[in-house]
């Protein structure tokens, strides 16, 4: 995994606001990772929304899935599919009716947790809907139970896992 100090000055001359990454949004190392391994004008599907998506909108198609309608406001070129919380999870029905045929990652940040109840972990209902054969990220596995569940998940999936630690936060790919 690069560091900040590499990943900087190989970025400093793509068109990237550097505000819309770390903190809630996805991380710097995150982005640079997707950068380096999805290709430019590949398809992203993307469970949770933030400033992260409109970094990631500037060279790759993206379905970001969201709850709250604020959110499918800010990356105009996203293809936002606003699904209300239904079971514990994005509602399927819109999720599935509205997901692109192709896509080459999934990347796992929501939604997030609601009255303390672990809702990003019932995606796993899901799996089998979903095109599993490209790689998953997992987001925010600095925290112990998105750790958890992202090797739980790599278990259930049968793929290998490894984990990049970023100078904020960490992420998981699963492969």
């Amino acid at each position: 995994m690069n560091d900040l100090n590499t990943i900087y000055p190989k970025l400093k001359n793509k068109d990237i606001n550097f505000n819309n990454l770390d903190g809630w949004a996805i991380s710097v190392e995150c982005y640079d990772w997707i950068l380096d391994n999805i290709p430019e004008g590949e398809t992203i599907v993307e469970f949770g929304s933030g400033s992260g998506t409109m970094e990631l909108c500037r060279y790759h198609k993206v379905y970001p899935i969201e709850h709250q309608e604020r959110f499918t406001r800010l990356a105009p070129k996203a293809n936002y599919i606003l699904a209300d919380i239904v079971d514990g999870w994005y509602d399927p029905e819109v999720v599935f009716n509205n997901l692109p045929d192709e896509y080459s990652l999934i990347i796992v940040d929501g939604p997030p947790n609601l009255d303390q109840v672990k809702t990003r972990n019932n995606i796993e209902k899901y799996w089998d809907r979903l095109n599993t054969s490209v790689p998953i990220i997992m987001d925010d596995t600095h925290r112990e139970d998105e750790y958890d569940f992202a090797i739980r998940t790599a278990e259930l999936l049968g793929k290998d896992w490894v984990e990049y630690k970023g100078w904020q936060k960490n992420f998981i790919v699963i492969r």
